[in-house]
């Protein structure tokens, strides 16, 4: 938006929300667009009612690092920002193959949190209804009452396993996920070094269509990181 942005009306109504706001602020704040805010906005205040949410991270490491590095994480990340829209993450499910320490863990957890973090230090599965699927988690919380949004984060750095999941979410069931991050490896140059891609078959061409078919389907998907 430009300087005189305020003259215009931004309506977004590609996902299950509909905004309509006077300033970039409003939208632009923490980073991300408030989809899930119920209530008007402004510079003063987020405006938005109280909001329950589902939290899924594939990839999770601890709270607020990984591996030790303070600037590499995600829940931290996407609870502060989602904080900022009011959305209270009242279901956590967080999936970690690398063995962790579980008092660690649970130390950068904050106490709003921890009565609703289930802790998964094991592999996740593709298998369709495994119990280490994630989506049999998600479809068996569906059967019951549940929050306003399901939030899913998938980076365990296993290309095939990733990829399969994300591919049941596209041609399965509906999944009832409304926002999706996703660290989709591609044979991408400016990338080769850290994903040790330079020999994969998968290219930006076909990341670009996944993702559309992904937001075809209602759900708010982004690249990760």
């Amino acid at each position: 938006m430009t300087g005189d942005s305020k003259a215009h009306i931004l309506t977004l109504v590609d996902a299950p929300f509909t905004l309509n706001s006077l300033s970039e602020f409003d939208w632009q704040l923490g980073s991300i667009a408030p989809w899930y805010c119920k209530g008007a906005l402004n510079s003063a205040n987020t405006g938005c009612s109280e909001t329950s949410g589902l939290f899924m991270d594939l990839g999770s490491s601890y709270f607020h690092n990984w591996n030790g590095l303070l600037n590499t994480y995600s829940q931290a990340w996407l609870y502060d920002r989602y904080h900022l829209r009011n959305v209270r993450m009242n279901n956590v499910f967080a999936y970690e193959y690398q063995v962790l320490d579980p008092a660690l863990v649970f130390a950068q957890v904050p106490h709003d949190v921890v009565p609703f973090y289930h802790w998964v230090n094991a592999p996740v599965e593709s298998k369709i209804g495994g119990k280490m699927n994630p989506w049999t988690t998600l479809y068996a919380l569906q059967r019951q009452p549940n929050e306003d949004v399901t939030i899913v984060k998938i980076d365990i750095d296993t290309m095939h396993l990733e990829n399969e999941l994300v591919r049941q979410i596209i041609e399965g069931p509906p999944s009832g996920i409304d926002e999706l991050f996703y660290e989709h490896h591609v044979n991408l140059a400016p990338l080769h070094g850290n994903w040790q891609s330079v020999n994969f078959t998968i290219n930006l061409y076909d990341s670009f269509k996944m993702f559309q078919n992904l937001r075809r389907l209602g759900i708010r998907s982004h690249s990760w990181p």
